[in-house]
């Protein structure tokens, strides 16, 4: 079975958002036992990027955060 990874699924496991992280866990749980195929979209590894930089420069005190684009 092939699973399509939302962003948010993602983030949650990467900023350990709770209680969303358990849930998101448990697909790559799965997909390491080889019973699903997991995938993201080209977007989703653009979003992340963004989002992880704009929490990044938060972080450190850096100028405006770079704008959300949807």
């Amino acid at each position: 079975m092939k699973v399509l990874l939302d962003t948010n699924v993602i983030l949650d496991i990467a900023l350990d958002r709770k209680p969303f992280v358990e849930y998101a866990t448990l697909f790559f749980k799965i997909a390491r036992q080889r019973m699903i195929s997991l995938f993201m979209t080209a977007t989703t590894v653009i979003r992340l990027y963004r989002k992880c930089s704009a929490i990044s420069c938060r972080s450190v005190g850096y100028g405006p955060t770079p704008p959300d684009f949807r």
